[in-house]
């Protein structure tokens, strides 16, 4: 069984000084490794509804 990881993998957000110049969503989204991390994260949780 793969090691449980239990933290969630902090979303990647956009620089406020960026971020106060324009409208853009201010969460970039997971790369593919961070998304399969936190994927497997959920899954093999041992309590649910976490």
């Amino acid at each position: 069984m793969p090691m449980i990881q239990p933290k969630k993998t902090p979303m990647p957000r956009m620089d406020p000084q960026e971020r106060r110049l324009d409208f853009s969503e201010v969460s970039l989204g997971y790369t593919p490794a961070q998304a399969l991390a936190e994927a497997q994260r959920c899954l093999l949780c041992q309590v649910p509804l976490c």
